[in-house]
């Protein structure tokens, strides 16, 4: 069973959607070796640590 939803925020499905598909459009990036598409998924004061 799916949360409710919160006034004015949608509902978890929806964010769930939406992280889905923005991990999704990241790893195609990546796959293309698009460095610009891959980094434009995270939030402008993200540090993304990814292990070596």
């Amino acid at each position: 069973m799916a949360a409710p939803a919160v006034p004015g925020k949608g509902s978890a499905l929806d964010a769930e959607s939406r992280i889905r598909a923005a991990i999704e459009e990241h790893w195609r990036a990546s796959e293309r070796g698009d460095v610009g598409a891959e980094h434009a998924v995270h939030a402008a004061d993200a540090i993304p640590d990814h292990p070596r």
